[in-house]
């Protein structure tokens, strides 16, 4: 039998633990909850009472001067979920919060995505790089090594997830917050930081619902752990459960591959690799000799004759206009150009024939002369009449003399901002009595 002391004292206990709760907190304490299970059910994830570990620093600290890297890790997938869910907007929050339970569904179906998560048992490790004592983030002062010890920490962040207990396969998850924190545009400093963690360990796309990044911890398995792998493998000849062999299965893999080669191949790779040099010499990467090389696209309008160093003619076989471009005797790294055509002399030909020519000039220029000419060089033009100079300054030609000599330097192609800003061409405009004072030029004999 029960003494009326026990019998009060559960009387009690059963009161203050049965029946919703009469206060404000404790409804709003209920309602949250309520809400984080509907959420973690809509989402198909499992819900877990356990949170994170204490937030522990890694063991390298000590020889970073500017930063330290805070780790905080949890059992599982889903108990990093419990503390990443956004909270439920309460009366007295004022309207911060998330307002209801369908959003927070929805912030863990992106989370549970970005995660993969399975019904594998993996940990999660919150990561922060935080600034180390009392250095101020914004501070101008050493930013060069400040920037190299930063991409140093972050390609080290897998590395101090193992020594703080992480193991293959788990999940790394980080927050990109701006370089300069009250800089004029913070955005562009996450979009930097967020493209660092991609490209150094590997990190997924920024996701605009749960603002974060996740790596994954390479597995690295162990001597007998590889030695337990190899015994499992088949002999090539050995028929397979499936009836195939594993020598007739890498076959078929092979021939597929060679008939439907996909996006991320290494034939469509090394396309794009050629194709990358190939614009890059195009614009003019640096080239200090003439181009002569013709791309598959240009083969059959266009014929180049060039020693490389000296010379080089440009014929288009549709409009039949051709360049010369001759290197000047000499010292120096003067060039003259001129173009003409084979019909010959402008007399004889009608005012529309002669546009036509002259429009048919400047799109061979543009499209098949201009990024073979030697980066760094001076280039030279005598126009054949007077009025031509005006039209060639706009290619980037400098002033007429009294010589009739125009001179201009050849650098790079211009980037499409700089195009869009009113800067086109590789051409930039020299002073002729400069230049020729600089390269002891003679209009009649060269240089001397």
């Amino acid at each position: 039998m029960k003494t009326v002391k026990e019998f009060i004292v559960e009387g009690t206990l059963k009161q203050l633990t049965t029946g919703p709760s009469r206060s404000r907190i404790g409804l709003d304490r209920q309602r949250k909850d309520a809400s984080e299970r509907a959420a973690f059910r809509k989402a198909g994830m499992r819900r877990t009472q356990s949170g994170g570990s204490r937030q522990r620093f890694s063991s390298t600290n000590n020889q970073n001067e500017y930063s330290k890297t805070a780790i905080t890790s949890y059992p599982s997938q889903s108990a990093y979920a419990k503390d990443a869910i956004p909270e439920k907007e309460q009366h007295f929050k004022d309207g911060k919060g998330v307002k209801s339970t369908k959003d927070r569904a929805i912030f863990l179906k992106r989370l549970k995505k970005q995660l993969k998560t399975t019904r594998t048992r993996r940990g999660v490790h919150a990561v922060d790089i935080l600034p180390k004592g009392d250095y101020k983030k914004n501070d101008p002062k050493d930013s060069i090594p400040r920037g190299r010890e930063f991409q140093r920490v972050v390609r080290e962040v897998p590395q101090e997830v193992k020594n703080a207990g992480g193991k293959g396969g788990d999940k790394i998850v980080g927050k990109a917050s701006e370089v300069m924190p009250g800089s004029k545009n913070p955005e562009q400093g996450r979009k930097k930081r967020r493209k660092l963690y991609s490209k150094a360990i590997g990190a997924t796309d920024w996701d605009p619902v749960t603002k974060v990044q996740v790596a994954s911890v390479k597995e690295q398995k162990t001597f007998s752990e590889f030695l337990e792998l190899v015994e499992k493998y088949y002999a090539p000849d050995e028929k397979l459960s499936s009836g195939k062999s594993p020598l007739r299965k890498a076959l078929k893999k092979q021939e597929k591959r060679q008939s439907e080669i996909g996006p991320n191949s290494d034939i469509r790779r090394m396309r794009r690799h050629s194709e990358k040099i190939e614009t890059k010499v195009k614009h003019g990467a640096d080239n200090p000799n003439y181009n002569s090389r013709v791309n598959s696209r240009d083969d059959d309008e266009v014929r180049v004759d060039s020693d490389g160093t000296d010379y080089m003619t440009v014929h288009h076989k549709p409009s039949k206009v051709t360049y010369n471009v001759v290197k000047s005797p000499g010292p120096g790294n003067i060039h003259s150009i001129e173009w003409s055509h084979e019909r010959g002399h402008r007399e004889g030909l009608l005012p529309s024939e002669r546009n036509s020519i002259s429009r048919d000039a400047r799109r061979v220029y543009d499209r098949h002369v201009s990024h073979r000419l030697p980066h760094g060089a001076t280039l030279h033009n005598k126009p054949a009449r007077e009025g031509l100079g005006k039209i060639y300054k706009r290619v980037g030609f400098g002033n007429v003399d009294s010589d009739n000599d125009q001179f201009a330097r050849i650098g790079r192609e211009k980037s499409p901002k700089q195009k869009a800003k009113g800067r086109k061409g590789r051409l930039t405009p020299l002073d002729p009595k400069k230049t020729k004072r600089d390269a002891n030029w003679d209009g009649d004999s060269g240089r001397g």
